[in-house]
């Protein structure tokens, strides 16, 4: 149910950063970082202009690593999503983004041209039940530019698809990251995504192996990723983890999901109270 912890709070806006109309979000407040794990919140994008960016940059260096792993949780159900282009994720440009175009799934990536896209039946068989569902991507090319990159896609934990290519790509610039949507400083974010997503994550310098990703998935319940747990071993090796409301403080002047594993925090953009729900993976 949505998050109502406060009530009759004037919204103030936070409308500081991009030149671009925010709605106001009223405080958010005895969410604090809880002394041992747990999950309690999600964030529920409208599919209109919702999204969350990063107010600086993506670390080139890390950005444009060849070999790495992304995690997170998406619930929507059917027919929520929309039709033509939506954006899930979008890390800092086109060397990684993460969307639907019309009924299928597309990975963008450095280590793959044309984009990899797989089956159209993910969508209504996997995210578009009302049920959450956990996904993670994960890319391998220790020998760097111009070398072979292996790359594997895991719904639930189970593997459903595997491809194996070679590409010539020169390093991205890096720009912002961008959730729910396709951001940067300067335009008008585009493909906005109507759902639900928790516990967003990403590695470098490693494709997590399928024990760490079972471990992660957890038969459909989230773990604490800053710590070694079971099959998973890879905590040193997370470079950024937004958890969409847990710990997070929101009031007048700072709506931010703070980067727990980084520094790449993340503004709430056109997003309000009740956009933090209390709807999780469980």
């Amino acid at each position: 149910m949505p998050y109502a912890k406060i009530n009759n709070i004037a919204a103030a806006s936070i409308a500081k950063k991009f030149n671009i109309a925010k709605s106001s979000c009223a405080k958010i407040s005895n969410v604090t970082t809880p002394s041992s794990f747990s999950n309690t919140y999600s964030l529920d994008f409208d599919g209109t202009n919702d999204f969350l960016v990063s107010s600086g940059n993506m670390d080139a260096t890390e950005g444009n690593n060849r070999t790495r792993t992304w995690s997170w949780w998406l619930k929507a159900g059917s027919g929520d999503i929309g039709s033509g282009v939506k954006y899930i994720l979008w890390p800092g440009d086109n060397n990684m983004a993460f969307l639907f175009n019309g009924s299928n799934l597309v990975i963008n990536s450095s280590t793959a041209f044309p984009p990899m896209t797989a089956s159209w039946t993910y969508r209504s068989d996997y995210f578009e039940t009302g049920s959450w569902v956990h996904f993670c991507f994960t890319q391998s090319c220790p020998g760097g530019n111009n070398t072979e990159a292996v790359h594997k896609l895991y719904i639930d934990a189970v593997l459903k698809e595997t491809w194996t290519l070679t590409r010539n790509q020169a390093d991205y610039t890096m720009k912002h990251m961008s959730i729910g949507a396709s951001f940067n400083s300067g335009s008008s974010p585009y493909g906005n995504i109507k759902c639900q997503m928790d516990e967003v994550a990403w590695w470098s310098g490693v494709a997590l192996d399928a024990d760490a990703v079972t471990a992660i998935y957890n038969s459909g319940v989230p773990i604490d990723l800053s710590v070694d747990s079971g099959n998973y071993d890879n905590s040193s090796d997370l470079r950024s983890w937004w958890r969409m409301g847990d710990g997070d403080t929101i009031d007048a002047d700072d709506a931010t999901i703070e980067d727990n594993a980084g520094s790449l925090d993340l503004v709430m953009t056109n997003m309000v109270q009740a956009d933090v729900e209390e709807d999780v993976p469980s």
